[in-house]
């Protein structure tokens, strides 16, 4: 999977970003560890690339990065921010 082109990310000072969407002019604030997982989204990766990188950035185990991983997938597909 990976973010579509049309989702673009600006930094916040606090670590955080704001998402827009360049189709529907939608802007989002996402905390840190979204902002991670987004940025990884970049390239294409599997579910679990992003578990592990949400788990590194956060110094967790991977079982606590996996939750909100998923739940960020999910939310990110009904968005339809991203592609297979």
């Amino acid at each position: 999977m990976q973010l579509i082109s049309a989702v673009h990310l600006q930094p916040e000072e606090d670590g955080g970003a704001i998402v827009i969407d360049d189709r529907t002019l939608t802007a989002a604030y996402i905390n840190k560890a979204a902002y991670v997982i987004l940025q990884a989204l970049h390239q294409p990766c599997t579910k679990e690339h992003l578990v592990v990188t949400l788990a590194e950035a956060a110094n967790c185990d991977l079982e606590d990065a996996a939750a909100p991983v998923i739940k960020l997938i999910d939310e990110l597909t009904e968005l339809g921010w991203l592609s297979s």
